[in-house]
């Protein structure tokens, strides 16, 4: 079968081929030198961007350079005017956090950018000033960056009395952990752009993002007094990481999926509605911790994929099922989380429970996930396959 979009975005598919090629080859080294993962970092970044509109491109180039010149939270004069007690709690951590730094000062070899939380208001900055993003929203966005906030907090205070080598090692992983900071928000601004007729949506009380919380306790085994420990992969191993990794990941698909169908004269792939849209901002920046929180984020991606793709008609029009297969193990999930499984005739019964077990098996290798540790495992393992059947739809070569 032919690949139905082969013939647009074609920079984006000779730059993951590009990736693609590297990847292995950089896998049998023992140690990747940092510009080279640097250099893979600018390749996927650019990747995505050739799904995204110019106009935001340039405004969110300017609001860029704009925090360069001046990196204060002040500079950012669309967040800063709307007056948000979130924005004032922003600029007073902000102020401790930068307090806390300067008595680090002595210790040798420490260095960490107080810039990098501030390059993570940039999306909702520039969101607010072409009017696709509302005050509930923008409030929400600033709030998963507070969670961001406490975190370095904590891991400071912590280690003001330590030895030097738990400095570095706590600065390290701070400063890894603050690349989290946009992931978490990819689906506000994703959504916002894919969604602007939906821009004043407004969300029910919002819950900041729990990737820090559970990275914090995923990082609580580390010995901070290695020398050699190695805090960016420390960081990047843990499920809460690899989380909001996949899921922006995840999020970005469904919008190229979503802009490629507009540039060809179609209807959406994944239909715009206030439930897919808090779909996208949820499931980059929620991480499981028990059967009700796994549910939850179940009923988001369901949300967003199966019923957001006309209960996959509108996959199951350009693709053969074989190729959905994650789609058809999130259904059974969902089954699992919110129908009575026991209604029908003992065969029907028994085929639902086969097929339940078969999609967590598929997750875990167990029939089910029992620890705290297992539902964040299963989410890691149900957002990678999702996410591979959708870059199959996106990047895969003709058939």
């Amino acid at each position: 079968m032919k690949h139905p979009f082969g013939h647009l975005f074609w920079q984006q598919r000779e730059l993951q081929k590009m990736l693609d090629q590297l990847r292995p080859q950089l896998d049998t080294l023992q140690v990747i030198p940092p510009f080279l993962e640097d250099h893979l970092s600018q390749l996927a970044t650019l990747r995505d961007h050739f799904a995204l509109p110019a106009s935001y491109l340039d405004a969110f180039t300017t609001t860029q350079e704009m925090l360069a010149a001046n990196p204060n939270l002040d500079a950012l004069k669309n967040l800063t005017r709307l007056n948000l007690p979130t924005v004032e709690m922003l600029a007073e951590n902000q102020s401790r956090l930068q307090d806390l730094l300067e008595k680090f000062s002595a210790s040798p070899a420490i260095d960490l950018s107080t810039n990098r939380l501030l390059e993570s208001l940039v999306a909702p900055e520039t969101l607010l000033d072409l009017g696709h993003l509302n005050v509930s929203l923008a409030d929400a966005m600033l709030q998963n960056t507070r969670a961001f906030q406490a975190f370095a907090e904590g891991r400071l205070s912590s280690a003001i009395t330590a030895a030097d080598v738990i400095k570095r090692n706590q600065l390290g992983l701070i400063d890894s952990a603050a690349d989290l900071a946009s992931l978490v928000n990819t689906g506000f601004e994703l959504g916002a752009l894919a969604y602007p007729a939906l821009a004043s949506t407004l969300l029910e009380p919002w819950t900041p993002t729990n990737v820090y919380g559970e990275l914090d306790s995923e990082l609580e085994s580390l010995d901070l007094t290695d020398a050699e420990l190695e805090v960016e992969d420390a960081v990047q191993e843990t499920n809460a990481a690899t989380i909001a990794t996949l899921g922006a990941g995840l999020v970005q698909v469904v919008y190229n999926l979503n802009v490629e169908a507009e540039r060809e004269g179609k209807e959406a792939t994944f239909k715009p509605t206030n439930k897919g849209f808090l779909a996208c901002a949820l499931i980059p920046s929620r991480v499981a911790v028990d059967e009700e929180s796994f549910n939850g984020i179940v009923d988001n991606l369901y949300f967003l994929l199966y019923e957001g793709s006309g209960a996959a008609a509108r996959l199951t029009a350009s693709y053969p099922p074989e190729r959905l297969d994650g789609l058809w193990r999130l259904k059974h999930l969902r089954l699992a989380a919110r129908h009575d499984v026991d209604h029908g005739s003992p065969a029907e019964i028994r085929t639902k429970n086969q097929q339940i077990e078969e999609a967590y098996a598929a997750l875990t290798g167990a029939v089910h996930p029992r620890t705290r540790s297992d539902w964040a495992k299963a989410q890691v393992a149900l957002y990678q396959q999702l996410l591979n059947m959708l870059e199959d739809l996106w990047y895969g070569d003709d058939e």
